[in-house]
């Protein structure tokens, strides 16, 4: 009986470290980010704010999953905005949520953008990431999450303005 406890322990102990370790490997490559700059960067960053504030509420899951978007994008991987369906975002948002993925993915492919306002385009896609992942859940109805909505609309609406004045 106390070998099977042994046992059962030190495999919640492994992966109980499993979790955190994604964090981790992005946490340390933190100051490397900062100094590097460039929108892949500035979105690793993003998703490792993004995984802390997930971490302060619980959502330890997305926490890992945001962290690991995180370490792929900033080795190079591309950024796909998320799914709302993978996330099982309510209903009536998931239509507006796919248009706003069509823009996104629209100012994604200027490549000046992207050049010349990389940390806006960094939180522009964040944004996104959070509002798919985040909107449809009640925990973050009124919390500091549930502004990514308005948010990313706001700054797809002052990227619109500028490219209309370039």
């Amino acid at each position: 009986m106390k070998i099977i406890i042994r046992i059962f322990i030190s495999i919640f102990l492994l992966f109980s470290c499993a979790e955190l370790n994604y964090q981790l490997i992005l946490q340390s490559q933190e100051s490397s980010l900062k100094s590097k700059g460039g929108y892949e960067s500035y979105l690793a960053l993003e998703y490792l704010s993004f995984s802390r504030k997930l971490i302060e509420v619980n959502d330890l899951e997305a926490s890992q999953y945001f962290s690991k978007k995180g370490l792929d994008i900033a080795s190079g991987s591309q950024f796909i905005p998320e799914n709302p369906l993978k996330w099982k975002a309510d209903q009536s948002r998931v239509q507006e949520l796919i248009l706003a993925q069509k823009k996104l993915e629209l100012l994604l492919n200027n490549q000046t953008l992207i050049f010349q306002m990389p940390i806006q385009m960094a939180h522009l896609s964040y944004l996104y990431d959070c509002w798919a992942s985040k909107e449809s859940k009640a925990i973050f109805i009124a919390d500091e999450l549930s502004h990514c909505r308005v948010s990313f609309t706001k700054l797809v609406d002052e990227i619109e303005i500028y490219l209309e004045e370039i």
